[in-house]
């Protein structure tokens, strides 16, 4: 129920962002200062902030600082979009971390090993989309907010009620996970690596693995265009595949393993994005290669528990690290399709090296 609630906040906070930019921001000038201000607000911001909830949450997990960060997150993003978008990147940046640290607890607490992170993340996607539809198009950007005020203000109350004032307890899987996961670990229990087996060797090469494949996602989806994408309903098409790619990484990942899900996805992704000229392979390409998503979170924040902020806040930085190069129109040694293909190859080539994170 809370994940429930926080995708759509998700989905919500993340389309007032976009039509804030896309109409408010996008017409004052200085566009090129306000997006890249914004999306470092949004997403480098995230790292700092999520450091400094672990600090305050510390081993407790029924501290509410999450729903703290979220809430304030969700006061600053609809404050920001008529005064800043500095202010509107931070909202951004605390909703986001609170959001996905109580996501993360929910999902330890009823052991689902982590098929809540890919509903939590998932709905942002869809929320940029429509958000810029609203940004660029005719529609009148003061009564979407009105309805935004009121779509977020309720479900803030819900979420107030159930976090400070829960009806039931949490209720516990009554089984075991058929793969032996940290995710079935006590809070503030890291997954334990055997004495001498170079514990800070493997945790670096799982940080930096899972970051280069973060920038790798963000950079093709943005840089990796299709001919079929021209119309309004084409590009709903291409998002509704991403939106679902983040969904059922995050299942396959908990029911099939992670190894598994990573391989037969992004050696689909590779094969489908040399095809993607056509529709459906394109649009396969896409759920294909963002099934990774939620996989490399649960990496991150399965084997770093006591620390689900920072892990969550340093994969944002990630994203925006593969955001710029499309934002100051660099030349890319890869383009087109060829991109994406590249991509896939790659990230399955790192992943498939994370042999002690993948089951």
């Amino acid at each position: 129920m809370i994940t429930a609630i926080y995708s759509f906040l998700h989905f919500m906070i993340d389309g007032i962002c976009a039509a804030a930019l896309f109409s408010r921001f996008a017409s004052e000038g200085n566009v090129l200062l306000n997006f890249l201000v914004y999306n470092f607000c949004a997403f480098v911001l995230q790292m700092p902030f999520g450091a400094i909830l672990d600090v305050l949450a510390g081993k407790d997990s029924k501290k509410a600082f999450p729903f703290v960060f979220a809430a304030a997150g969700a006061v600053l993003t609809l404050t920001g979009a008529f005064v800043s978008p500095v202010l509107l990147g931070i909202g951004n940046a605390l909703f986001h971390v609170g959001g996905g640290v109580e996501t993360i607890r929910e999902d330890r607490r009823k052991q689902t090993r982590g098929r809540q992170l890919g509903i939590f993340v998932a709905p942002g996607a869809m929320g940029i989309f429509l958000g810029r539809l609203i940004g660029t198009g005719s529609i009148s950007w003061h009564p979407v907010f009105g309805i935004s005020l009121i779509l977020i203000l309720i479900p803030l109350f819900l979420l107030y009620r159930l976090i400070f004032h829960p009806t039931t307890p949490d209720r516990q899987e009554e089984t075991a996970p058929e793969h032996g996961s940290g995710w079935d670990q006590p809070d503030g229990e890291e997954k334990p690596l055997a004495a001498g087996d170079g514990a800070s060797f493997y945790a670096a090469l799982l940080l930096t693995g899972c970051f280069l494949v973060v920038i790798l996602r963000s950079l093709t989806g943005l840089a990796v265009g299709f001919a079929w994408k021209n119309t309004v309903w084409m590009s709903l098409l291409a998002v509704t595949a991403v939106v679902l790619g983040k969904i059922l990484g995050g299942i396959f990942a908990a029911s099939l393993g992670r190894q598994k899900t990573v391989i037969y996805s992004l050696a689909g992704a590779a094969l489908c994005y040399a095809f993607s000229e056509n529709l459906a392979a394109g649009l396969m390409a896409l759920l294909l290669f963002n099934m990774t998503m939620p996989v490399t979170l649960q990496m991150l924040v399965d084997r770093f528990r006591r620390r689900p902020g920072t892990m969550f806040g340093f994969l944002t930085v990630g994203l925006f690290l593969g955001y710029l190069p499309v934002q100051l129109h660099l030349n890319l040694p890869v383009t087109g399709k060829w991109l994406g293909v590249f991509a896939s190859v790659i990230s399955l080539l790192v992943l498939v090296c994370q042999r002690r994170e993948m089951t």
